[in-house]
This record gives structure tokens, C-alpha cells and sequence, in this order.
């Protein structure tokens, strides 16, 4: 790997990194304050809403992007091969977003639980849009992700900014959505506006929109994939805010951010893992598998630690956030706490998969975590609540990673 190559790909994972910790971090700001607001109750409406809307963005998305980012760094050069990229990924999305849009409607006005706070339902549905709007992937292609980080950081802290502004009490709810969408979309404007005016920008004037179906054709894969990692993610939330009292799923919400927060930072060390363990792989397999198992052991050792840690200042950490002590939350953060670890070696070994081109086993892994959270979410939420679907998260996370694991030795063993 020459010089630039270096700083180029570092500079690129500095962006990369910013954004992923802008995202888990940056909200962690507002919740104390939220909690104190718009109380567990009302963030439990807001998570139940965003969980939900969030089904219909992946669908406006359907694994357009992961494409998208592939052949922008393959045409990069190729100005106007990469305006015609853009173009097709705008289109494609908003033919995806308009069609998801009237079973989107009828589901909120089908049940009960969602028509009652169908302004708040209408808010989030921004996300939608945002989805739609999306420029990670054009700037994850042309590596600039750093100036990426920077749009989206001082675009969140802005909407932090107003949240603290103009949410006062539980009947400024439906603000804290609009804020959020807000701030999605504009990162998402700014972002093309962006590229548009620097020199060697992107005119955003035509359409091409056989372009636009044939990357909704190809990226059903992808798209199905996303979903069922949703399944065993997203829908545990779902089903708790819709089987159990709202403010357990605020509980759980308040739980989760904290623990996201520890998982964002177990994804940066997978994340400088692996090019070191790409260069062992390509210079000769022996070692590589050697420095694998190495770097496994020292991921669990680090996370390991971390994981203790949260798991020890649970309580304290809840009380910090919430304003006041609460069990739901506090047994739920601590229920949470092991699968630090499991999501740095889950984060470590999809990219192996990747690298070992076996994405089939990958998505063997985590098929079976999203049967197995299907199965036993609604019990789980109904009878105990948040803690119950904490559980049933980490669960389904240790299944697919001790697929995981057992695929890489495997590979190992038969290379031995």
C-alpha cells in the first residue's frame, strides 16, 4: 500500500468514524434532557415512531445505497458517468418512496396504537424522505467521508441546539421528530449542494430512469439482507411499544442509546482491524489466520472490560440519564451489557465474511438470529417488558455470532 493510498484510506475511516460516532453520541446529549421533558412515556412514543417509519426508509432505500457506493468508487473519474449514477439512485429512491407511501398511510390509520398519535406519525415520516435524500453513499464512494462527518456533526449539533430551545414539556412532542427529520434531510440537501458547487462538482439535471429500475432489480438482495438484521434489531423495539406499557419501551429506549454508544466504539476498533487483517490475508493465509485468532482474543479482551464496566455502573449511568433511578432501564442496560463484546466480534467477523467472499454464511447467521428473535420477542415483551426484549436482543446476537465463529474455523481448519 503506497503513501497516498494510506492517508487517503485513513483519512476516509477518520470520516467514516466521525459520522458513526456522530450518530450514537450526539444523541446522548439530548436524552437527560428529554427524559426530564417529554418523560419515559414520551420517548417511548418517539422510539415506537421511528422504529416504525424506519421499516418504510429501508424500503425507500432497498440496498440502493451499498450499489450506489461501489459504482461511485468505480467511476469516480468518470464525471459524467457519476452524475448519471446520482440521478438513477435519486430516482429509483423516490419511485420506492412513493410507492411505499400509501401501505405506510394505512397502517397508521389501521391501528389503533399508531392513529391515536398520527401527528407524530406524520412528523417522523420525514424519514422517508431523508432516505430518499441520503448522500452517505456518494461520499463513502468518492472518499470523503471526512467532510461528510463534518455536515452531518455540525447539522446534528444544530438540531441538538434546537431541541433544547423549543422542546419545554410533554406537549412540545411532536417537535423533537420534526427537529430530527429536519436535520436528516438538510444533510442530506447540503450534501449534493455540496458537491455541486465545488470545481469538479455534480450538475444535478437530467434523469435516467433505466438506470433508476435496474438498480431497484439488483438490489433486492441487499435490500433483503438489511431486513433481516432489522428484524433481530428494530422489531424488538417495535413489538415492545405496541404489546407492553409505552414507558417501558421508553426504558429501553434510554437503555439502548447508552449501550449504542459502547457499540459504536466497538465497531472503530473492527473497523482499524481490518485492513491490517486484508494485508495479512493477501500475503500469505497461514498468518493471517494466526493474527485473526490473535486479534479475536485481544477484541474480547478490550471489550471484555468495557462490558464489566457497563455492567457495574449501570444503575448510576440510568439515574444520570433519566433524572431518577429506574429498574426497567437499569436491569436492561445490564441484560445489554455482554453484547459489547458480542458486537465487536459480530462487527469483525462480517467483514471477514466479506473478505473470505461468503456472504451466503453471513446471511445463514443472521436468518437464523431473526427466527429466533420472531420467536420468542412477544412472549419476552409481554411478560417482561424491556428487560425481556433485552434479553431477547442479545440473545439472537449471540446466535449469529457462534455461527460466525463456527464459519471461521471452518475456514480455518480447512486450510489447515
Amino acid at each position: 500500500m503506497t503513501e497516498s493510498i494510506a492517508k487517503r484510506f485513513a483519512v476516509n475511516l477518520l470520516g467514516n468514524s466521525a459520522t458513526q460516532l456522530a450518530q450514537a453520541l450526539v444523541p446522548l446529549l439530548t436524552l437527560p434532557y428529554l427524559a426530564r421533558t417529554v418523560g419515559l412515556e414520551g420517548l417511548g412514543q418517539i422510539a415506537l415512531a421511528q422504529v416504525f417509519i424506519a421499516y418504510f426508509a429501508l424500503m425507500a432505500d432497498f440496498g440502493i445505497g451499498a450499489l450506489a457506493t461501489r459504482d461511485a468508487t468505480t467511476n469516480k473519474s468518470n464525471s459524467r458517468r457519476l452524475h448519471e449514477i446520482v440521478i438513477e439512485v435519486l430516482i429509483a429512491r423516490a419511485l420506492l418512496a412513493l410507492g411505499v407511501t400509501p401501505f405506510l398511510i394505512y397502517c397508521v390509520a389501521a391501528f389503533e396504537p399508531l392513529r391515536a398519535h398520527w401527528e407524530l406519525y406524520l412528523a417522523t415520516s420525514g424519514l422517508v424522505i431523508a432516505a430518499v435524500l441520503n448522500t452517505n453513499w456518494l461520499y463513502q464512494g468518492l472518499e470523503r467521508m471526512l467532510f461528510y462527518a463534518r455536515i452531518a456533526l455540525i447539522s446534528r449539533l444544530i438540531g441538538v441546539a434546537l431541541t433544547f430551545l423549543l422542546v419545554k414539556d410533554s406537549k412540545d412532542l411532536i417537535i423533537v421528530p420534526a427537529i430530527n427529520v429536519s436535520v436528516e434531510i438538510s444533510i442530506g440537501i447540503i450534501g449534493y449542494v455540496a458537491l455541486q458547487a465545488q470545481k469538479n462538482g455534480i450538475p444535478i439535471t437530467s434523469s435516467v430512469l433505466a438506470g433508476a429500475k435496474n438498480y431497484i432489480r439488483s438490489s433486492s438482495r441487499m435490500f433483503f439482507s438489511q431486513l433481516l438484521v432489522n428484524v433481530y434489531g428494530s422489531t424488538n423495539s417495535l413489538v415492545l411499544g405496541l404489546v407492553a406499557p409505552v414507558a417501558e419501551l421508553g426504558a429501553f429506549t434510554i437503555a439502548n442509546k447508552i449501550f449504542s454508544a459502547l457499540a459504536a466504539f466497538a465497531n472503530l476498533i473492527t473497523q482499524a482491524i481490518f485492513p491490517y487483517l486484508v494485508e495479512r490475508y493477501n500475503e500469505e493465509r497461514a498468518k493471517y489466520f494466526v493474527h485473526a485468532n490473535r486479534l479475536i482474543v485481544l477484541l474480547g479482551i478490550v471489550l471484555s472490560i468495557f462490558s464489566i464496566g457497563l455492567f457495574v455502573f449501570a444503575e448510576t449511568l440510568i439515574h444520570l440519564v433519566n433524572g431518577t433511578p429506574n429498574v426497567s432501564a437499569t436491569m436492561s442496560l445490564q441484560i445489554m451489557a455482554p453484547a459489547a463484546v458480542m458486537s465487536g466480534f459480530g462487527g469483525l467477523l462480517t467483514y471477514l465474511t466479506v473478505l473470505h467472499t461468503s456472504l451466503g454464511a453471513l446471511m445463514r447467521a443472521v436468518t437464523v438470529g431473526a427466527a429466533i428473535s420472531l420467536a420468542t420477542v412477544f412472549p419476552a415483551a409481554s411478560e417482561f417488558g424491556a428487560p425481556g426484549v433485552a434479553f431477547v436482543t442479545v440473545l439472537s446476537q449471540a446466535v449469529v455470532v457462534c455461527l460466525l465463529f463456527w464459519w471461521f474455523k471452518r475456514q480455518q481448519a480447512d486450510y489447515v
